[in-house]
């Protein structure tokens, strides 16, 4: 059984170098003249001992790659894989003992040093006159040399159904099942079989028209070795081919169809007219569930989609040409006032679609439940509503140029239990205002905001403008109190996934509590690459995160107008990923508290280049700038405020642009200690006091090449420990009270 290694660790892969050496062996096929046809081959008839063997048996081959010029050739050799590993020579192989005749086909593989890779196999042709569906392949797996102690190696199987040789075009599909992968030993040497395997399994679902060449294909697996160039020796041997099972597709005519009538909405039948070589099997929904009988009644409105199997062979499958069949609905009004039905089709203007005969009004409040034909606010529809509910399971979809607003809401403008596809625009309180909440997303469904997509949210009365404890995917716009205030936080996120994905833009404006929250129930927001949120004109906190913020775009704060304390407040986790640029102006308190949890910054952080803003970063637990990540800070009292761990080592620089008013860096208490690591580089320039304040009983360490570079003085009552470069550009007085 193949070991569970990554799909994205397989080391099988044929890297292109531009020294690359590729060779390949002259190929023929092997007929495949009907279903009783059984192929085997031993490779007894492989050379026993020598070098530069071309034969093989007819319909196999085999080809090379190295990045050694004339390390990848035509030629074979013989042996059995005995002798110290540097003795051993990376090739293709016909494995055996020595003076034997049983043999297996296989290679001796390097990692590095030549890079050499061996693939083997053989091709056939489909001449029984009709599709092949499946067919079974054995062999045995073997192994002739352990290279690596305790390590497993092995051969991964790949077919393709429509190529001329085993390293032609067309697609390669691997197959695990007849993966080969040895155990693993604990002593290195060959010399003799040390390990083998039989293999066996149906390869279905495959669809190889008469003529067609198919091709079986082996690549080494190529494990990492414990030592350089180390890879084991593996071949294959006793190989067959059976069970070949073939299709003579089902002939399929135009269905009866009965309609249904508005006195049996569901009485609507489809008989499925077809012949075959044998017992049949039919289905109506695409294949999802399939009949003997070929009568389907009590059928709804809708869309059918035939299709017609051999029972003995499934994969023997004719789909009907006409598809869809069409069940047109009969016209049936509902006194269910602005409930959904999807009586005619999914079109939310077709006044057949709603229980009360009519499409909703600004003054109607809309529920959407789990129906077969779920809604779709066309492209070019205005559509308007009081409310809008989705329940569970339910789909509603706004196309692009369709839009949706909703305004004057008594409760919840937009509540989604189900999932909400927008490429159009859904405007909540654009006219009037909504008294609870804008839009309220629940667990267990997901909203995709998709590209092109607008959501755009004023004048709401409740906790917050968007609640969330589902799934959101916004790749689009997402706009929140640019036109109008609304109250309470703009993004809440209390469970669930939030995720800004590349591309998506979310702007956040006048609310009256935070700009984003995250609770603490293990809610998720991503800011992925290229995503950007901007957060202006609120009066509480930018982003307040209780549970998990990771930012790998942009993330703005205050760069127009800003009110509140600290434009970010951190007690979980915050993670600024390498693509991730942060930019906060304006708070009165902190760019950036950090006061429980986690905050890594692998990106880039500015605090104060637009606007004066409080302490830079004021930290109570560990923060870490990693390798490559850059803090920029200006127009600050303080830059950085540590009481506990802080580690650099990527860049920081403060006052660069604008002088700060207080110190750049002040590490106070006990628990404070501050490592600038190797490649770390602080550079303090412009400081109304002190550049560095190291507080008594903390710890500063400007490690082994790390660089500090300031240009006030440095106020010591702690310990501060040198072992880098530390630079000081001033004539002022340095204090040391340590």
């Amino acid at each position: 059984m193949s070991p569970t290694l990554p799909l994205s660790n397989r080391h099988y892969a044929f890297v292109l170098m531009a020294i690359l050496c590729l060779s390949g062996t002259a190929q023929a096929q092997i007929s495949i003249p009907n279903t009783s046809f059984t192929y085997t081959e031993t490779f007894n008839t492989l050379p026993i001992s020598g070098t530069g063997h071309t034969a093989l048996p007819a319909g196999w081959a085999f080809f090379e790659t190295s990045n050694v010029f004339g390390g990848a050739n035509m030629i074979y050799r013989a042996g059995d894989a005995s002798g110290p590993y540097f003795l051993v020579t990376y090739d293709t192989y016909s494995f055996g003992a020595t003076g034997d005749s049983d043999r297996a086909f296989g290679s001796v593989t390097s990692t590095t040093q030549d890079s050499m890779n061996s693939t083997i196999g053989a091709c056939f042709t489909n001449n029984t006159g009709s599709i092949i569906t499946s067919m079974t392949v054995t062999y045995t797996g073997e192994t002739w040399r352990v290279s690596s102690q305790n390590r497993q190696d092995g051969l991964v199987f790949q077919y393709n159904q429509n190529t001329t040789a085993i390293n032609g075009a067309g697609t390669w599909t691997a197959f695990t099942a007849l993966d080969y992968f040895n155990p693993g030993a604990p002593t290195v040497g060959g010399g003799s079989l040390r390990h083998s395997a039989v293999v066996s399994a149906t390869i279905s679902g495959l669809n190889i028209a008469p003529g067609n060449t198919f091709c079986f294909r082996w690549l080494n697996f190529n494990t990492p070795p414990a030592t350089p160039n180390q890879e084991d020796a593996l071949g294959v041997d006793d190989f067959s081919l059976s069970n070949i099972v073939v299709c003579t597709p089902p002939v399929v005519t135009a269905p009866t169809v009965t309609q249904p009538t508005c006195v049996a909405p569901s009485g609507g039948a489809i008989t499925v007219n077809a012949t075959g070589i044998s017992t049949l099997e039919y289905s109506v929904n695409n294949g999802s569930t399939w009949s003997t009988n070929p009568v389907f009644s009590g059928l709804a409105a809708g869309n059918y989609h035939i299709k017609v199997r051999l029972q003995a062979n499934p994969a023997c499958e004719t789909t009907y040409g006409s598809n869809p069949v069409v069940l047109s609905p009969p016209f049936t009004a509902s006194t269910t006032t602005d409930t959904w039905t999807g009586c005619v089709s999914t079109n939310w203007a077709t006044p057949g679609n709603w229980a009360d005969g009519s499409v909703p009004t600004a003054v109607d409040n809309v529920t959407i439940p789990n129906v077969v034909n779920a809604p779709v606010i066309m492209g070019g529809t205005a559509a308007v509503a009081k409310s809008v509910l989705v329940q569970a399971s339910a789909v509603f979809t706004i196309q692009a140029t369709g839009s949706l607003a909703i305004n004057g809401a008594t409760g919840f403008a937009l509540e989604n239990f189900g999932i909400l596809d927008n490429s159009g625009t859904i405007r909540v309180g654009n006219i009037s205002t909504v008294a609870n909440i804008g839009i309220v997303h629940r667990g267990g469904g997901t909203l995709n905001n998709k590209p092109n997509g607008l959501i755009q949210i004023d004048r709401t009365g409740g906790a917050e403008a968007f609640y969330t404890s589902g799934v959101v995917n916004n790749e689009a716009t997402i706009n929140i109190g640019i036109n109008a205030t609304v109250s309470g936080n703009g993004i809440s996120v209390d469970g669930g996934i939030f995720n800004n994905k590349p591309g998506g833009s979310i702007q956040i404006e006048q609310t009256t509590g935070y700009g984003v929250f995250t609770g603490g129930n293990g809610g998720v927001f991503n800011n992925n690459a290229t995503g950007s949120i901007r957060i202006n004109r609120i009066s509480g906190i930018g982003v307040i995160n209780f549970s998990t913020f990771y930012n790998a775009g942009t993330l703005t704060i205050g760069d127009i107008a800003f009110s509140g304390q600290d434009d970010i407040e951190n007690y979980a986790t915050f993670t600024n990923a390498s693509t991730g640029i942060i930019s906060v102006d304006r708070a009165f308190s902190n760019g950036i508290w950090h006061i429980t949890g986690t905050f890594q910054n692998s990106g880039k952080i500015t605090v104060g280049s637009i606007a004066n803003t409080g302490t830079g970063i004021l930290s109570y637990v560990p923060f870490t700038n990693s390798a490559g990540a850059e803090i920029h800070i200006d127009r600050t009292p303080n830059g950085i405020v540590s009481t506990n761990a802080f580690t650099n080592a990527g860049l920081i620089r403060m006052g660069e642009n604008v002088p700060l008013t207080g110190s750049g860096i002040v590490n106070t208490g006990v628990a404070a200690v501050l490592n600038n690591n190797a490649g770390g580089d602080i550079s303090i320039k412009q400081t109304g006091l002190d550049a560095v304040q190291n507080s008594t009983n903390a710890t500063f360490n400007n490690n082994a090449c790390a660089t500090i570079t300031i240009f006030d003085n440095l106020s010591n009552s702690g310990s501060f420990t040198n072992t880098g470069l530390f630079t000081v550009n001033t004539t002022q007085t340095h204090t040391n009270s340590a």
